[in-house]
């Protein structure tokens, strides 16, 4: 449902995370950073960050479409294309994930266009998409009934406006996850320090 902070009340799922880490660290300092300095990031995001739709533009790259209320808009995330097979993803495919937001008074990134009903109480958003991250105890595809038909067709609007308008257009879906890790040793896994990166 738009307009209110909804948590998702999710736990890590163990296993998929160890298919994460090997997927996006390439070398020691990264498998240490992500074993180790990413357990309360993961813990917090996917239990209290802001529940939001998203759908998948495409799947070879994988790029999701994530919605956040806050700006009311969508933003492109790239993702692993092994992503796509392991979960039989499909153009379109309904998803959620967990948003958590960056409250310090800077510019929006050069990737993300606030719409006309935006909060402007964040400068940024982070999606933690839960299919990939959560343990499935049933429940992870059927929240997409969490959001009605009407709220569905406004990111698919949107979606299909952001591809038109930014072609070629995304980030790294786990781009700040990836910094993250490199500065764990530094930061001493402080998980205030994720958005001042």
């Amino acid at each position: 449902m738009f307009g209110r902070y909804d948590p998702a009340l999710l736990k890590p799922d163990p296993k998929k995370l160890r298919y994460i880490r090997r997927l996006i660290c390439t070398e020691w300092r990264e498998r240490i950073g992500f074993t180790f300095g990413t357990k309360r990031t993961f813990k917090d995001a996917l239990s209290g960050g802001d529940t939001q739709p998203a759908v998948v533009y495409s799947t070879s790259p994988l790029i999701i479409s994530v919605y956040s209320d806050e700006f009311d808009a969508v933003r492109f995330f790239r993702f692993p294309d092994e992503l796509a097979v392991r979960y039989s993803l499909k153009e379109t495919t309904m998803m959620t994930a967990s948003c958590m937001y960056d409250p310090r008074k800077l510019d929006v990134p050069d990737d993300l266009f606030p719409g006309e009903n935006a909060s402007y109480d964040y400068c940024d958003f982070i999606p933690f998409i839960h299919l990939f991250l959560a343990k499935d105890d049933g429940r992870l595809r059927d929240r997409t009934d969490h959001f009605s038909a009407a709220e569905w067709d406004h990111v698919e609007k949107l979606t299909r406006s952001y591809a038109q308008d930014h072609p070629g257009l995304s980030c790294d879906g786990f781009g700040r996850l990836k910094k993250y890790m490199m500065r764990w040793f530094t930061t001493l896994g402080d998980p205030d320090t994720f958005f001042r990166i």
